[in-house]
């Protein structure tokens, strides 16, 4: 069996198939958001932040107090706090849309790593 047979064999089972559905909603969420804003006018490359931000936070409100509700809920509260961040430089400060977006990614990519790090000290982080 060649390596692309392989590659085959592994990608069309129906575990594949349910998990790139369950992944691609996800990002199906955010990139309909992304078109609203780009409709609306504005650069929001920030979006990837927004999502680390808010999993995280999520993922951290279920680990304390084990509510699913609670986690949504610290999610969407973390996103929008980086969504603040980003309408505060880009419209109020008229910061360049393109570079705080890129900033915003490098930063909260730190922060979150940095936060996992610090809670799963036996985790290595990339």
């Amino acid at each position: 069996m060649g390596f692309f047979e392989a590659i085959w064999d592994v990608l069309s089972t129906e575990t594949a198939y349910t998990a790139a559905t369950r992944f691609a909603a996800v990002l199906v969420f955010a990139a309909v958001g992304e078109w609203v804003a780009e409709r609306s006018g504005t650069l929001n490359i920030s979006i990837e932040a927004m999502i680390l931000t808010g999993a995280f936070a999520g993922a951290m409100g279920y680990h304390w107090t084990e509510n699913a509700l609670v986690g949504i809920i610290m999610g969407m509260i973390a996103g929008l706090l980086v969504s603040l961040v980003q309408a505060q430089m880009s419209h109020r400060l008229t910061a360049d849309q393109f570079v705080v977006g890129l900033t915003l990614n490098i930063l909260f990519l730190g922060v979150t790593s940095f936060l996992y790090a610090e809670w799963k000290p036996s985790s290595k982080v990339v």
